[in-house]
C-alpha cells in the first residue's frame, strides 16, 4: 500500500487523533493518527488497537487494515467510509428505508460488541459513518472500554459527545451495555429530529436535564411520535429502566416503525 504522506487529506480533528483519506493504487482507506506530541494519544491509539484487536470481525464494526510498524504505534488504517450518519426524515420513503436498515445494522454492531465484551461508550451520529449501499458501521473507539471495567475518565470525554453519554457515567458509576443502549437513544433522537431533548450545554446541566427528562419526547403530530415508548426505554435516566439489550431495542423499534406510514 502506498502510504506516501502527499496522498493523505487531513478530514477531520478529535480529541486525541487526526483521521486523514489516503489515495492508494487500490481503494482509498481512512488513517487514525495520534497526536505525536501527547503521551496520552499515544496510550489510547494502543488500547483502542488492543480492544478492536479482540473483536471478530462483523460488517457494522470497523475493522482495522494496517498498524504502524514503528515504536511507539502512531497510527492505524481502516476502511474508507464516504458517508456520516445523517439527519433523516422518515416521512420520505428512502428515508425511511436508510433508517430502518441503519437502527437494525447498528444494533446488530452494538450486539456483537457487548457479545465480545466491549463497551463504546461514544455512540452518536458522527461515529456511525455510512457505505455507499447505506450499512452503516461503528468507528472511534477511543473511549471503549471492557465490560466491568471502573468508570469512565470523563476528561477523556469530547465536547462533541457529551450530550450523547449516559448519565450514570457523569455520577461515577461503573459503565454497562445500558450506558450504550442510552447513548443509541440519544443517536436516534438527533437522526430523526436534528436536535437534543434539552438545551443545556454544561456537563452540570446536561446531568440535571437528564435525570429530569420528560416523556414523551415528541408531539403527537410528529411523523415519529410511535417510538416515544422506545425513546422512554432507550433514553430512561436509570440504567435498570433501560433496555436488556441491543437486540430488544432492535426489535422494539421495529415494531414501532412499522406502524409509520411513509
Amino acid at each position: 500500500m502506498d502510504m506516501k504522506r502527499s496522498n493523505w487529506t487531513h478530514i477531520a480533528t478529535g480529541g486525541q487523533s487526526h483521521i486523514y483519506r489516503v489515495d492508494t493504487a487500490e481503494d482509498p482507506v481512512a488513517v487514525k493518527v495520534c497526536f505525536n506530541e501527547r503521551q496520552v494519544s499515544r496510550w489510547c491509539l494502543i488500547r483502542e488497537i488492543d480492544i478492536l484487536r479482540g473483536v471478530d470481525a462483523h460488517p457494522n464494526v470497523i475493522r482495522i487494515q494496517s498498524i504502524d510498524n514503528s515504536n511507539p504505534c502512531s497510527f492505524y488504517t481502516m476502511e474508507w467510509l464516504p458517508h456520516s450518519l445523517p439527519v433523516l426524515d422518515i416521512t420520505e420513503t428512502e428515508h425511511k428505508k436508510i433508517f430502518t436498515k441503519a437502527v437494525k445494522d447498528i444494533c446488530a454492531g452494538i450486539s456483537h460488541l457487548h457479545s465480545s465484551g466491549v463497551l463504546h461508550l461514544d455512540l452518536k451520529p458522527s461515529n456511525i459513518m455510512l457505505r455507499d449501499d447505506y450499512s452503516p458501521v461503528i468507528i472511534d473507539f477511543g473511549l471503549a472500554t471492557m465490560l466491568g471495567s471502573p468508570t469512565v475518565d470523563i476528561s477523556r470525554i469530547p465536547e462533541g459527545s457529551i450530550r450523547y453519554i449516559a448519565p450514570e457515567l457523569w455520577q461515577g458509576r461503573s459503565p454497562s451495555a445500558a450506558s450504550d443502549i442510552y447513548s443509541l437513544g440519544m443517536t436516534v433522537y438527533y437522526t430523526l429530529t436534528g436536535r437534543f431533548p434539552y438545551r443545556q450545554r454544561s456537563i452540570k446541566g446536561i446531568l440535571e436535564a437528564q435525570l429530569a427528562i420528560r416523556h414523551p419526547l415528541l408531539r403527537q403530530s410528529h411523523p415519529a411520535a410511535p417510538l416515544n415508548f422506545w425513546f422512554e426505554k432507550a433514553i430512561a435516566p436509570n440504567p435498570a429502566d433501560r433496555f436488556f439489550n441491543a437486540e430488544e431495542a432492535a426489535q422494539t423499534i421495529a415494531a414501532a416503525l412499522s406502524k409509520i406510514n411513509a
